[in-house]
């Protein structure tokens, strides 16, 4: 006999252009539910908001000058293995990397990249227009 398909919770937000939806704001109240969910959802949780939070405070935060704390020669998002270097500098070991440090340099970095990237490209891009 077939599971019954379980009722996904509906989004926080839908942006619709014309009637077409373009996309949809969910949060970990009403996550898409798929094969392997949860854990991305718990990857999410412990490790990706935490390091994306200090990445970009450190990023995109200001020194006590006003100026940008990340200059080109500290600029830790350059590799894999500055990032590694300065996310364990700073005491951050999301979900136990304390030992193993490969799972930071291979998926945690490539996932913080993407957003950071996106974030400035955004950020250029408002400053840019407006």
């Amino acid at each position: 006999m077939p599971r019954k398909k379980p009722v996904e919770p509906d989004p926080l937000q839908v942006i619709e252009d014309n009637g077409v939806i373009i996309g949809e704001v969910r949060d970990e109240t009403c996550w898409v539910m798929s094969r392997g969910a949860h854990r991305t959802l718990q990857y999410n949780r412990d490790r990706l908001d935490p390091a994306l939070k200090w990445a970009a405070d450190k990023y995109f935060g200001l020194d006590t000058k006003g100026n940008r704390s990340v200059q080109p020669n500290t600029d830790f998002m350059k590799s894999a293995a500055k990032f590694c270097m300065a996310l364990q500098l700073a005491g951050h070991y999301p979900a136990g990397d304390r030992d193993d440090d490969s799972s930071l340099r291979k998926k945690l970095y490539k996932d913080v990249k993407l957003h950071i990237t996106a974030l400035e490209r955004g950020r250029t891009q408002a400053s840019s227009s407006g």
